[in-house]
């Protein structure tokens, strides 16, 4: 917006900068002025002749004068200043000029329909084209206002679309594409917080499947060590069902190994309770617990 802004009060200015100097320059080498005097004289015949205005008729005098907007009007009777547009009529000064009229000079003979007097006639030209001038810039500059914010906010647009896009990839599960930071607008803020996002769903992604892969290698594990005990304690019981042995010693220590096996049994069910619930040590330290356990025969 500041550099919409700025662009445009810079063309603005050189086009007052240049239009004026054109205009000076056509004025000085055009006899415009003579050319738009004498025009607007003619104009001036045709309304006294069509409306028949007699010299006392002031007020339509004026109000045709106003129209015109850029001239200024004297009218001489009997070498005496009797209108003047830049006076109102009651403080019209005295004011005389010579008889020695001649065509060539910029009073004019004007016809009236009560009697001939000679008018003064000449226009501020230059402030009009100064004034298209100034119109020509402020449209141009309006112009390359909207013209760059236009651009701007295309640009936004797009912007906003490849944002869009964007985070349908990261939608369809690639946590790994990295979003677009372009600028340091608000969007900009977004597209960088959507990448700190990215990154810390990846990293709890990536945690998630560590943790999975440590619970999978757990369990085995524990199929393994329970399964150990389990094999032991089929064997113990069936020699004792068997009767193979009277030795009540050797039965003892038999039952003091089924024993062993289901207190160890019974602790892996405990470590599992408490893995379950969160309050459990390292799975490495009670893995390595259970491993030396189990080689300790």
């Amino acid at each position: 917006m500041a550099i919409a802004l700025i662009a445009a009060a810079v063309l603005f200015i050189v086009i007052q900068i240049f239009g004026n100097m054109a205009v000076e320059t056509y004025f000085s080498r055009t006899n415009y002025v003579q050319r738009e005097n004498n025009r607007r004289v003619g104009q001036l015949q045709k309304f006294v002749r069509e409306k028949k205005i007699a010299l006392e008729d002031i007020d339509k005098i004026a109000e045709w004068v106003t129209k015109q907007n850029v001239i200024t009007l004297q009218i001489y009777k009997d070498n005496m200043l009797v209108y003047d547009s830049d006076y109102p009529s009651e403080n019209i000064p005295k004011f005389y000029i010579s008889s020695n009229y001649h065509d060539s000079e910029p009073y004019h003979v004007m016809k009236f329909s009560d009697q001939i007097a000679y008018v003064f006639l000449t226009g501020y030209y230059s402030y009009q084209f100064s004034n298209y001038v100034i119109i020509a810039g402020i449209a141009f500059s309006v112009i390359l206002f909207f013209c760059i914010v236009m651009a701007d906010v295309r640009k936004i647009l797009e912007y906003v679309c490849r944002l869009n896009e964007e985070i349908q990839i990261l939608e369809s599960g690639n946590l790994e594409y990295e979003i677009t930071e372009s600028g340091g607008d608000e969007l900009a803020c977004l597209a960088r917080g959507l990448n700190s996002m990215r990154k810390s769903l990846s990293e709890q992604m990536n945690q998630k499947e560590q943790l999975v892969q440590a619970n999978s290698r757990m369990i085995t594990e524990l199929s393994h060590e329970i399964r150990t005990p389990l094999t032991s304690l089929i064997i113990y019981t069936e020699i004792l069902r068997s009767n193979k042995t009277a030795d009540w010693r050797r039965a003892l220590h038999y039952i003091d190994k089924i024993a062993d096996r289901a207190k160890r049994i019974q602790d892996l069910a405990d470590h599992i309770v408490q893995y379950a619930s969160g309050d459990v040590m390292e799975y490495s330290s009670w893995e390595d617990e259970f491993y030396h356990r189990s080689h300790d025969e």
